[in-house]
């Protein structure tokens, strides 16, 4: 864990460790979400739900005590320069991870795509029985055969798996390829692929970096088989309330009444709107008026997604959502990056 503290640390010039950890164990509050998305900390969004606190804060006064981070009396913490030079530092933070948008259901996914290959290439026999016999998995799988009988299915799925190997970096690919079981082959467990040698964080984000090159790929592919197996699970993966409330606003509802028609709370209302705004780089910011938030905000030396909402507030008041949108659009023109 402490490389990977580091690591997220590094460039940054300071993080407050509480709200580091929400975004670990992935507190799913429109706040932490804006501030995971304002720190490019998204991309690690949950990656460890099951972090218990005292185990993080006995991570950070290690660290602390070692001279690698500081702890300052608010809360804040931030690596010590000296530490990125020494020769035990290794930053690992893999470059195709998000945890928050794959990692809540990460293992139903990479088990949907195996047991698809396995029932298409192979005979289940007493020493090679079907990887999964759940309902969703078996609707899913038979579901894409049935509704894809006037092509070769195993033909096609072959060659879209082969232009995705060939486009990933050897080691996710070969990773990959190993977990798959076919004819006359029963692929391994992670566990037995990954480097023994390596810390479970380590193992973790190697594993991840894999399927969620895999996902992404098929993400922005919504023509091929792969995606059409896999459309059902990445909607999963989404906050299904944000998308009822997307859907009415879309309609051209206001907040207001979408929280009378929902039967909710006008402030959750917002939270969705605010999530949907960073999920979504297509979001219709131009639907929302920030003159008034321009005047005040971008004389600021801060940048805008850094500046409180109390502080601007008081110089003259301002609507809460216009504050964290426009936020939220200046990071996306600033650029993300992890």
């Amino acid at each position: 864990m402490d490389k990977f503290i580091l690591s997220v640390l590094n460039k940054k010039d300071k993080l407050k460790m509480t709200t580091l950890y929400q975004v670990l164990i992935g507190r799913r509050t429109s706040s932490i979400i804006c501030y995971a998305f304002f720190y490019d900390l998204l991309p690690y969004f949950g990656s460890f739900p099951k972090l218990r606190d005292e185990t993080w804060q006995k991570e950070c006064q290690q660290l602390e005590n070692k001279r690698k981070l500081t702890i300052d009396s608010q809360g804040y913490i931030s690596v010590v320069a000296s530490a990125i030079k020494q020769e035990d530092y290794y930053a690992f933070l893999p470059a195709n991870v998000n945890f928050y948008r794959f990692g809540k259901l990460d293992g139903v996914g990479w088990r949907l795509v195996q047991f698809l290959i396995q029932r298409l290439t192979s005979v289940p026999t007493d020493e090679n029985q079907w990887l999964e016999n759940g309902s969703f998995y078996i609707h899913e799988v038979e579901k894409l055969i049935a509704t894809s009988e006037s092509i070769d299915v195993k033909d096609e799925l072959f060659k879209e798996l082969y232009a995705a190997f060939q486009s990933f970096p050897r080691s996710e690919a070969n990773l990959l390829a190993r977990t798959i079981t076919g004819n006359m082959h029963i692929g391994e467990t992670f566990y037995q692929v990954l480097n023994q040698d390596a810390s479970e964080v380590e193992q973790k984000l190697i594993q991840a970096n894999a399927t969620h090159l895999f996902y992404q790929y098929f993400l922005k592919k919504n023509d091929l088989l792969f995606y059409q197996l896999l459309k059902d699970w990445y909607r999963m993966g989404l906050n299904q309330s944000l998308l009822v409330t997307r859907a009415y606003f879309l309609k051209g509802a206001s907040l207001a009444e979408i929280a009378a028609k929902r039967n909710l709370k006008e402030s959750t209302i917002r939270d969705h709107v605010i999530e949907w705004a960073v999920n979504d780089p297509n979001f219709p910011f131009d639907y929302f008026d920030f003159s008034l938030l321009k005047e005040q905000m971008d004389a600021s030396p801060l940048p805008v997604w850094q500046q409180t909402y109390n502080e601007v507030n008081q110089r003259k008041a301002i609507d809460f959502l216009l504050f964290r949108l426009y936020q939220i659009q200046r990071k996306r023109e600033h650029g993300i990056t992890a």
